[in-house]
């Protein structure tokens, strides 16, 4: 008779849920789950899988490992490829952060709507 790896109990066949991945046996109630939910996985056709606790962080774990890696290699490439990219001898980069500077120096900036342009020089406008 197997052992249940939650409560190291014996369990019955009729009590027992295996894990998907490493076929540890566990007591149906150990497990957490429901009687509609036992039902689900007593089936001969089930399309659901389980895993014991161990094993779902595991499965957690290498989910998240894989989309980090995806991310990494999808980071590389924008870099590659900013750094690759250049308009008038500057890097896509450099553009950026003169952007950002700009945007700086510019944010106490009033905007007026509806009045032409000013024609003197900007020296006088800072003056102001």
């Amino acid at each position: 008779m197997p052992t249940c790896v939650v409560c190291n109990k014996n369990v019955k066949d009729n009590e027992l849920i295996t894990c998907d991945i490493c076929k540890n046996p566990t007591h149906a109630i150990c497990s957490g789950l429901s009687g509609q939910e036992m039902d689900c996985f007593r089936s001969k056709n089930r399309k659901i899988r389980y895993f014991c606790t161990d094993c779902n962080i595991m499965e957690v774990i290498g989910g998240l490992k894989n989309e980090v890696e995806e991310t990494f290699s999808s980071m590389q490439s924008m870099i590659q490829g900013s750094t690759a990219s250049s308009t008038n001898g500057k890097t896509l980069f450099e553009d950026v952060i003169n952007d950002v500077e700009d945007r700086l120096r510019r944010i106490n900036n009033i905007v007026v709507s509806n009045l032409p342009e000013s024609e003197e020089s900007d020296n006088k406008n800072e003056d102001i």
